[in-house]
């Protein structure tokens, strides 16, 4: 018990030291770069803006904005789905949907999820990356 009791407190001090030590060495390695422009802040070592307006910072990434688009229609009710939403409906399963608004494309039946901005990189359907300091994507 005293051999288990005494290997268990090394590997916890052994592990409490490399994580103090790696995380030092890592706060100095950010602070010797220089410092990010303006409208930029450092997370980790990278320098990242701002979320557009109207979408929320989480992380490294905005969550985009997003809307339900309903239960939907029976497949036999297309023309009552037609009738109630002007920009049309489209076929998902055996129901019909109504279709996203402009700048908003469907993610599974029921959902429509923001475009990201054209300077924003698309992370799935629920993210965009924030702004990175010097990069430019196309």
């Amino acid at each position: 018990m005293k051999l288990y009791y005494s290997s268990c407190l090394f590997i916890l001090y052994f592990l409490f030291f490399i994580s103090r030590t790696y995380t030092k060495s890592l706060k100095k390695s950010y602070q010797n770069e220089k410092p990010c422009e303006k409208g930029y802040t450092r997370v980790g070592p990278n320098c990242l803006g701002k979320c557009p307006p109207g979408m929320k910072t989480y992380g490294a990434t905005c969550i985009k904005r997003h809307y339900s688009r309903g239960l939907g229609y029976a497949i036999w009710a297309k023309d009552k789905c037609n009738e109630k939403h002007k920009q049309g409906c489209e076929i998902h399963g055996i129901f019909y949907y109504p279709k996203c608004e402009e700048n908003y494309k469907n993610y599974s039946c029921c959902s429509c999820y923001e475009n990201c901005p054209n300077h924003l990189r698309e992370m799935g359907h629920r993210h965009c990356m924030r702004p990175l300091q010097g990069v430019k994507y196309e």
